[in-house]
């Protein structure tokens, strides 16, 4: 077990992948340019008019400065700034580890970096226990350069919710699994009584007030009908193509994940395969999810049973 840092990484530790991403950055840095322009800042309300319009949202995660410039030069919606990074940034052994001055760091790092994606803090365990203390924790990451805040879990988590949205702040939901609380990794809504569930956990939050849920590793036949039970951007992750958008993590998707710290001893099938280039792979992923490509039958799971027991 690791203890929970109090700060940011050794260099030791961000070595390896931070020169593997600067490569990338440096190739990018030499291509002819374009001309020069700088696009307006993606907001809450253009994911909502992205819904209605039916045009695909792209998601990635980000923990340091050269992730955020590689993404948000590649032209990703939005970046989440995700607990995630406590592995693949900080060697912990899994989310429960991060602390909220580890997120606040990740977030200030990505932040100081972006032009232009709507960036997403995401509160670590503990951290939105209480709506006055999620409240508190939410301003923090407000201060240190997020535009959103997501918290997980559902209709348990509906006055938290509108404690932080009533403060201003506006709120990603995540329902399915939650990694903060279910170390399980498997997938949700395989059968009636689990639909159920998470179609009235993304009711829950929606009458809280989210402006958009995450939906990590569900049926994607009952994530076809959550993203039609409401109104608002659903983003999938290992949830099939019906949502309105899709979010994968950073070091997955360039290969920097080693396939054994997951149960199967492989990388999960929803992370797809990509370019080994950095910058190659982050535009693909884009072009692929705003075509529908992405994911496919294959990157998707069908479980739902027939009949609840």
């Amino acid at each position: 077990m690791f203890a929970p840092s109090q700060g940011p990484p050794s260099s030791q530790q961000r070595g390896v992948r931070q020169r593997f991403i600067a490569g990338a950055l440096a190739r990018m840095d030499e291509r002819p340019a374009g001309k020069a322009h700088k696009p307006a800042s993606i907001s809450v309300s253009d994911l909502a008019e992205m819904k209605r319009a039916g045009r695909k949202i792209t998601v990635l995660t980000a923990y340091q400065t050269e992730d955020a410039l590689l993404v948000d030069r590649a032209g990703v919606d939005v970046i989440l700034v995700g607990d995630s990074g406590g592995m693949a940034l900080l060697g912990y052994a899994d989310t429960t580890h991060v602390t909220l001055d580890d997120m606040l760091w990740m977030t200030r790092s990505v932040a100081n970096a972006n032009t232009r994606a709507l960036v997403v803090g995401d509160m670590p365990i503990h951290s939105y226990d209480t709506p006055d203390t999620a409240v508190e924790n939410a301003r923090k990451f407000i201060k240190a350069g997020a535009d959103v805040v997501k918290l997980e879990g559902g209709v348990e988590k509906k006055d938290i919710v509108k404690a932080i949205v009533s403060a201003g702040i506006p709120v990603m939901g995540h329902i399915a699994h939650t990694p903060q609380t279910d170390r399980r990794h498997v997938i949700e809504g395989k059968t009636l009584a689990e639909e159920g569930k998470l179609l009235a956990d993304a009711k829950a939050l929606e009458e809280a007030g989210v402006f958009a849920i995450v939906i990590e590793l569900a049926d994607a036949a009952v994530s076809k009908k959550i993203t039609e039970s409401v109104r608002i951007p659903t983003i999938g992750i290992g949830a099939g193509p019906h949502t309105d958008g899709q979010v994968l993590v950073l070091d997955d998707l360039l290969g920097l994940t080693d396939p054994a710290k997951f149960p199967s001893g492989r990388l999960p099938k929803f992370v797809g395969e990509w370019p080994k280039d950095p910058a190659s792979a982050v535009k693909q992923y884009i072009e692929k999810v705003r075509s529908g490509a992405f994911p496919g039958p294959s990157e998707s799971y069908s479980v739902l049973a027939p009949v609840t027991k």
